[in-house]
């Protein structure tokens, strides 16, 4: 116990090191802007998008996908991506992205339908594109993140029909995804892909690492995409994907405040203690083993240093 509270005032009496991290904006899907709740029509949350504000010759063609549901995990609302049947029968995948989705081809797997960010892209006027409520068809994220996390409930009435997440950080270049087959890109530095949201009619917990490619460029952006379908086109038009609680999560924020310092450190030894009950292991194992113990606070106290 004594090397605890050794590390604690050895901290407490140095500079106080604090490292903010980002989160992902409206991740719980309470802004829907100047939107009529009580509305059944098409929508997209703040900082999110679908394709009623999709780019591409067929944006108008690809229905609805997006809608404010009342189902929610936590909070009043979520987000509920649903699939739809376009012209001739064609499944159009239920998609919502931070980025912007063009449709810009009739084959569902063509890489000119996908989603794109690009925070260097102008409109006319030499400003960034934005959507109806004044948002940029991107987020900024110059962190890294070590997960990212968020609940879903999923339906299909196609058996072996999977959703699908996606996360990519980049410098802030131009990114799309799925990626052109026939281009190569350099600019992506970490990703987070879950293909594999099966159908659940519970609210469901998903956490997933994010890898990090070996590269000294700088995160600037992330490109989230969520689709009621890992194969474009796939299902049989009733998908339905309800999102809620989309959060990044960094080891070693162990109260959650989306600061990491001294006040981590505290509760760290609390948890560990026996004083802290509840805490989520993935921000209190800060080395990755998979249990909560003095190497973690010193891991941190190293992390915040610097060191």
């Amino acid at each position: 116990m004594k090397k605890f509270f050794t590390l604690i005032a050895l901290f407490e009496i140095s500079t106080c090191a604090v490292m903010a991290q980002k989160q992902i904006l409206n991740g719980g899907f309470e802004d829907w802007g100047n939107y009529d709740v009580n509305s059944t029509s098409a929508a997209e949350p703040r900082y999110w998008h679908s394709f009623s504000s999709a780019s591409g010759p067929l944006a108008s063609l690809s229905g609805d996908h997006c809608f404010i549901s009342t189902d929610h995990h936590s909070g009043k609302y979520s987000a509920a991506i649903k699939a739809c049947k376009v012209l001739f029968g064609v499944v159009a995948n239920g998609t919502m992205t931070t980025g912007r989705l063009n449709a810009g081809a009739p084959k569902a797997d063509n890489p000119a339908n996908h989603a794109e960010l690009d925070i260097n892209k102008k409109d006319g006027n030499g400003n960034p594109y934005k959507d109806n409520s004044g948002d940029p068809f991107y987020q900024i994220l110059e962190s890294r993140p070590d997960y990212i996390s968020f609940w879903a409930k999923f339906s299909t009435g196609l058996a072996g029909t999977n959703a699908n997440m996606s996360a990519y950080i980049t410098d802030g270049t131009y990114y799309q995804a799925p990626e052109d087959k026939d281009k190569t890109y350099n600019n992506k530095i970490g990703w987070a892909e879950f293909p594999s949201i099966v159908p659940c009619s519970e609210w469901t917990h998903f956490v997933v690492p994010f890898e990090y490619a070996n590269t000294d460029k700088k995160p600037k952006a992330i490109l989230l995409t969520f689709s009621t379908s890992v194969t474009p086109g796939g299902g049989d038009g009733s998908e339905v994907l309800l999102v809620d609680d989309v959060e990044l999560i960094y080891k070693g924020d162990v109260n959650g405040d989306t600061n990491v310092n001294i006040n981590d450190v505290v509760s760290l030894v609390n948890i560990i203690l026996g004083n802290q009950n509840d805490y989520d292991i993935y921000k209190a194992d800060v080395n990755g083993d998979k249990s909560v113990n003095i190497n973690d606070v010193v891991t941190l106290v190293n992390r915040i240093l610097g060191n």
